[in-house]
């Protein structure tokens, strides 16, 4: 609370650190919408160390200090943030380092998510960080992700020490009766501010009932009051001036001038101890003077105070120039708006999307109703949704559409607002946006009615839709002939090849993504256009080849994590860990979900968040992780329930049939894959990829029920010859060896090998040979079953599928082979992010691309470096390139 100490808590820190370099901040009201203001203030000492982190980190940060050109797209959050990190570590290289931030509460918003970023990821860096907030002001959110400790009052004890220790309480403590120090300790609740200011009120405290404290700030703002009303008219007046911006003397002295006031009186205040001066800045002796001076003028009083500022501002100080005129001006005013608009401009590119959205909304305000004042709204929400403030751009959006009155900049909004209800969980209203906009603008903009209905198609697949994906697709094949952007011809094939095999139509579908894969834009392209990004990775996903489109995809990954200026991270990687649990990177697949769940958290992208749980989930239970999978899935069903993304409970029901699968309860396994093929047909869903049939198979044959068993392999068959694609064809070769007699069941399984080797899902692979291993041991082939098993048994231990290495354990034991448990793998051995770190050092990056990649500091690579290097008792970069290929 105001007075309660913190400020000299941190100048007890800063005596403590002795060896330790200081670096300070102090976040001033005034300078709440100056972009990374506060961050500046932290860094300046360091930023000669900006060339020795990672380039594109050291880029977006140059980008928002405003240290050099822009270039590239705009830096977010994310990329300032590392670089953040990456300089405190770089800095801290060279001794430690301690971050003091004061008043952390009312520093510029970016700044705040730049350092709670960096504060999070802080490993073994020797950095220590300490900032103090108000726990009630709207600015502390950001702050409440990191450990805190509440600061209260003193006690009885520590009270009277420190009236007795100060100069000007020494000689009230010494007046003071045990009882009247009780009654103010009571009556300030120990706050030392108010023990200081109030110690000369005992005859009023007396008056209170007992047990009954007043609220300090309240008291101690009067009591500021009072000291400001015995200063003369003009000192007041100055003071008014200083509270609204005290941040240059000559502003001040200035805006004085303007005002009518003979000059800067503040030497009164002064003398009074409500300010101190030190070269051209001003300082109030505790921000409740200042809040106590501001609050007690009246609005119109305020505004004319804010406008003198304005006008006697130099135009270089544009974001505080912006400030004073958005809170002089009552009325519409098209100049103060459109200088408040160039300010937010300015703020997006630096990446300052919290203070971009504030003065676009602020210009809105100023703006008379028009186009303008559409664009201008629309403007605001887009930056807002960048900023991670879903809910309020949805709502300032909702306004530009009320306000917009050309088809054209509708449907430019509405694309925008059902980007932001898509990862915000409302795809219902999401759905219907897009397909209102689509609507709208087919006669007018094929190009846009198409991306619109390619968006749709995309809410669709959350919402289990098929049938209002393929309404889509009807329609974007009737635009595509009349598209002339490359980009939409790319979107719209690629959404109607998803449709078509949701709903059913596999050979179709996989036809037009094979086209889709070919007109992928180049990297530039899809650069602009940071909504669609990912889209890249969905045709090669959705095809489960290996190949060609295998390598495209390998390519767009590589490119897509160089690019840090994504508002669209968390849906990256989840696209890119669900691509890693499809292949033999799950434990890539197990950091990537665990970075995207907890990003889309910070950033309330509720329905990547959901997406990512589930697919965590479901990799858990095939490896068998049984308390953390039941621990986590009631919560990741009802964020599935309430974000309405229906695909992710369909992969989680498939999830809880692996896991009892895994754990040998076929009964309890096919009762979830029933439940789930029983949604799967009445959402419509025929895609066979979505179906657990060939589980089903195997939970049946285990139940004794071979005629169901039969009628499950034969109806998924027909399903995975339709759509033609080697990953659901070996599945249903494998279930019809399951079911077959011996003799031919053998071939079934060796027509699925073949199969698999043409998808890189190594999981099903060893699902095959164990199931053929199996039955070469049944049917007395004890020899021929061996290697099957061996490599199934191999496979399964390297992916960490410890269920089914038991499984695999226990075939081999049947044909009388022992199996030495095998030593384990040194690769094994490496936690999710080592194994992530080191893939990418083993591919060629060097540490401080590694570090750009993964948005972490080069000093947390180093470290996770030092401990693979011992566990996998390697020293240099080539050996552990070496093991990596092994």
């Amino acid at each position: 609370e105001p007075g309660i100490g913190k400020t000299a808590m941190l100048e007890e820190a800063a005596t403590l650190v002795e060896n330790m370099r200081v670096l300070r901040a102090r976040g001033l009201e005034s300078e709440q919408s100056v972009p990374f203001g506060g961050l500046l203030q932290l860094l300046r000492p360091v930023l000669a160390l900006l060339d020795r982190i990672p380039r594109p980190q050291a880029d977006a940060l140059g980008a928002a200090l405003l240290l050099e050109p822009r270039t590239g797209a705009n830096p977010s959050r994310f990329a300032v943030g590392a670089a953040t990190l990456s300089l405190l570590s770089r800095a801290a290289e060279d001794g430690p380092i301690a971050v003091l931030v004061d008043d952390a509460h009312v520093l510029d918003q970016p700044s705040a998510e730049a350092l709670v970023f960096a504060a999070r990821r802080l490993l073994t860096d020797a950095v220590a960080i300490i900032a103090t907030v108000r726990p009630s002001e709207p600015g502390t959110s950001p702050w409440t992700a990191l450990p805190s400790f509440d600061l209260r009052g003193l006690t009885l004890s520590a009270a009277r020490e420190l009236l007795a220790k100060t100069a000007t309480g020494q000689s009230t403590a010494h007046q003071l009766t045990g009882e009247q120090l009780a009654g103010l300790h009571q009556a300030t609740a120990g706050n030392p501010l108010a023990l200081l200011e109030l110690g000369e009120q005992l005859d009023r405290i007396a008056t209170l009932p007992p047990g009954s404290p007043f609220v300090v700030s309240t008291e101690l703002t009067r009591r500021f009051i009072g000291q400001v009303a015995d200063l003369t008219a003009g000192a007041r007046s100055t003071l008014l001036v200083a509270a609204a911006d005290s941040h240059s003397l000559a502003v001040i002295h200035q805006a004085c001038l303007r005002l009518g006031l003979p000059g800067a009186r503040l030497t009164e205040a002064v003398d009074a101890g409500l300010v101190t001066v030190s070269g051209d800045r001003l300082e109030f002796r505790h921000p409740l003077v200042r809040s106590a001076v501001y609050g007690s003028a009246d609005a119109g009083t305020r505004r004319t105070v804010h406008r003198a500022l304005a006008a006697v501002l130099p135009e270089d100080e544009s974001d505080r120039l912006a400030w004073h005129i958005s809170e002089g001006a009552v009325t519409p005013d098209e100049p103060a708006a459109a200088t408040l608009d160039s300010v937010a401009r300015r703020a997006s590119a630096r990446g300052a999307f919290a203070i971009a959205a504030r003065a676009h909304e602020r210009a809105a305000e100023l703006t008379i109703p028009s186009q303008l004042l559409a664009q201008r709204l629309a403007s605001a929400g887009r930056a807002a949704w960048l900023a991670g403030a879903g809910e309020h751009a949805v709502l300032l959006l909702a306004r530009a559409l009320d306000n917009a009155s050309t088809p054209q900049l509708r449907t430019t909004i509405q694309e925008l607002r059902g980007a932001v209800e898509t990862r915000s969980g409302r795809l219902d209203e999401a759905r219907s946006t897009l397909s209102q906009a689509a609507a709208e603008a087919e006669a007018i903009d094929p190009d846009m009615a198409v991306r619109l209905l390619s968006d749709a198609i995309h809410v669709s697949f959350y919402l289990a839709e098929p049938a209002t994906a393929l309404n889509a697709a009807e329609t974007i094949e009737s635009l595509l002939g009349v598209t002339v952007d490359p980009r939409s011809r790319f979107h719209g094939t690629m959404a109607c090849g998803m449709a078509r095999i949701l709903g059913g139509a596999g050979e179709a579908g996989v036809e037009q993504l094979r086209r889709a894969v070919a007109l992928t834009p180049d990297a530039d392209t899809f650069e602009e256009d940071q909504l669609h990004l990912p889209h890249q990775l969905l045709g090669p996903l959705w095809l489960r080849e290996a190949g060609a489109s295998r390598k495209l995809l390998d390519g767009a990954i590589d490119r897509l994590r160089d690019q840090t200026a994504l508002g669209v991270l968390p849906y990256l990687l989840m696209h890119i860990a669900r691509d890693d649990a499809t292949t033999d990177r799950w434990d890539d697949a197990e950091a990537g979900y665990l970075e995207a769940i907890r990003l889309a958290t910070e950033t309330r992208h509720s329905t990547d968040q959901a997406a990512s749980m589930a697919g965590l989930g479901w990799l858990w239970a095939r490896r068998g992780r049984v308390q953390e999978f039941r621990e986590m899935v009631p919560a990741a069903l009802e964020l599935c329930r309430t974000t309405q993304v229906h695909i992710g409970t369909a992969w989680l029901m498939f999830a809880q049939g692996d896991l009892e699968a895994g754990l040998e309860n076929p009964a309890a396994a096919a009762r979830h894959y029933e439940a789930l093929e029983a949604r799967l047909r009445d959402a419509g869903l025929s895609d066979p990829d979505l179906s657990p049939a060939p589980e089903l198979t195997e939970a049946y044959l285990h139940l004794g029920r071979t005629e169901d068993a039969h009628r499950v392999a034969a109806g998924f068959e027909a399903k995975a010859v339709a759509k033609g694609q080697p990953w659901a064809l070996a599945r249903a070769e494998r279930s019809l060896g399951l079911c077959a007699p011996d003799a031919s069941g053998e071939a079934h399984f060796r027509s699925a090998l073949e199969l698999h080797r043409q998808t890189p899902d190594s999981y099903e692979t060893a699902r095959t040979e164990l199931a053929l291993g199996a039955r070469l041991r049944r049917g007395r082939r004890r020899v021929d079953a061996r290697p099957h098993l061996r490599s199934a048994l191999a496979t399964f231990q390297d992916l960490g599928a410890a269920p089914w290495a038991h499984k695999a354990v226990q075939e081999l034991d049947a044909t009388g082979e022992t199996v030495h448990h095998r030593a384990v793998d040194a690769l094994d051995q490496l936690t999710p992010q080592e194994r992530q770190i080191s893939r990418l050092l083993a591919q060629g990056r060097t540490t401080r691309e590694t570090a750009a990649a993964l948005f972490i500091s080069p000093k947390t690579v180093e470290y996770h470096l030092r401990h693979v290097y011992v566990k996998l008792g390697v020293r240099s970069r080539e050996a552990l390139a070496e093991a990596f290929a092994r």
